[in-house]
């Protein structure tokens, strides 16, 4: 990511991308350790690792 973009931006990209990968990686079923149960805090608010 470019450093033009402030910090908080710049986190905002990484979890997105982070959170799709998380769903990527649980809709393939990859590992049997990252359930429903797992989620991860965005903002204050839980969101589910697998929708």
């Amino acid at each position: 990511l470019g450093k033009n973009y402030p910090a908080r931006v710049n986190n905002l990209l990484v979890t997105k991308k982070l959170l799709a990968l998380n769903k990527k990686h649980n809709i393939a079923g990859g590992n049997p350790d990252s359930g429903s149960e797992h989620s991860v805090k965005l903002s204050g608010k839980k969101y589910p690792a697998r929708v």
